[in-house]
Parts: structure tokens; C-alpha cells; sequence
């Protein structure tokens, strides 16, 4: 049997959900980069990337992806790192995380967004672009969400998370094509073989 190749898919997840899990790896509130301590406590191995080479490695894998795969890399290449982004036109602030690339496999970006409210404290949201390579990455980063929601008693996302997260959503569904702007990735993930 051939390898299956798995598109792009994005995941968000609560500042809740995620401060919890920064607290249970000890990472502290001012900890730049607690997705890659997260993974490396789990025993996996990455190439730490920062948004320049994440760019360029976005780039560089769309070589090897298939034509439809090929083509949201570079969408999301684009959208991601230039000026003029879709995801900071859409919300007051959009900021890079982390990135890693996980051997051949897998390619992770991590963003925070903060959506300020009016009277209200600003929702801050970690939005995970998990692109796998292969079939290895796809499994890879099903068993890593996996854990991760394992290890919260807070759910990644609520409905209403969900609804405030709509026009980031929408608006990147229709350009992006990614998979996980209209339905909710945790989902899939849960439903994975």
C-alpha cells in the first residue's frame, strides 16, 4: 500500500486549554516557545524554526506535495508571511510562536491571536497550522493532539470560542482553503484511525 497524503488542516484551541498544559510541562508565562517544550517532553524530535524559515520551508515542501496540497502551502506561505496578511487584516493582532519541522513529516506553525473586545477583556486564541507531509506526519500529529487534549480537563475549544473565532474563520476558509476553518478539527482528530 502507497502512502496517503494528508492535506494542511489548522487547529484552535482556548487560552485556557493551552495555559493549562503550559503549566502541567512547566512552562512559565513568559515561556517563548511552550509547543516545542511540550513536544520535546514527549520524546519528539524537531528542527526548531523561526518565521523566516518556516516561510521557506512552506515553500521548499510544496515542491514534493501534490498539486492541490502544493498549491495551500503556498497560500498559506503568502498569507502568513507577508505585511499584508490575511490573518492581520482580520484581527487586531496576529503574532508568530513557533514553527517546527518534525523530520521529513511533519511541518507545525504556531500564531496567538488577540481579539479585543470592546469593554471586555481581549480573547487571545493559538491557532495551529499542522501540515503533514506523509502519512507518518499525519499520524504523528494526530497522536500529538491527541495527548495534549489528554492532558487538559479543559476542552481545546467551546462553541462559543467557536462563534467568536467566526470571521477569522470564514474569511481565511474562503481564501486558504485549509481544512478546520468550518469544521472544527478537534473533531477529526478524535475520529482518526
Amino acid at each position: 500500500m502507497g502512502t496517503v497524503e494528508h492535506e494542511p488542516f489548522v487547529l484552535f484551541a482556548n487560552d485556557k486549554f493551552f495555559g493549562e498544559l503550559k503549566k502541567k510541562h512547566g512552562v512559565g508565562m513568559l515561556g517563548r516557545k511552550p509547543l516545542q517544550k511540550m513536544i520535546s517532553d514527549k520524546g519528539i524530535k524537531f528542527e526548531d524554526l523561526d518565521r523566516d524559515e518556516a516561510k521557506e520551508v512552506l515553500e521548499k515542501m510544496s515542491v514534493k506535495a501534490t498539486a492541490s496540497t502544493s498549491d495551500v502551502m503556498k497560500s498559506l506561505a503568502l498569507a502568513l508571511f507577508t505585511p499584508t496578511s490575511l490573518f492581520y487584516a482580520l484581527s487586531k493582532k496576529v503574532v508568530f510562536v513557533e514553527g517546527m519541522m518534525v523530520g521529513e513529516d511533519l511541518i507545525i506553525i504556531h500564531l496567538l491571536a488577540e481579539i479585543p473586545r470592546l469593554f471586555k477583556t481581549t480573547l487571545l486564541y493559538h491557532i495551529f497550522l499542522t501540515v503533514p507531509i506523509n502519512e507518518s506526519g499525519w499520524k504523528l500529529a494526530v497522536d500529538l493532539y491527541r495527548g495534549l487534549r489528554s492532558e487538559s480537563r479543559e476542552a481545546p475549544i467551546t462553541e462559543e470560542d467557536w462563534e467568536n473565532l467566526r470571521p477569522i474563520r470564514e474569511k481565511n476558509a474562503e481564501s486558504l482553503k485549509v481544512k478546520g476553518f468550518l469544521e472544527n478539527s478537534w473533531d477529526i482528530i478524535g475520529k482518526a484511525a
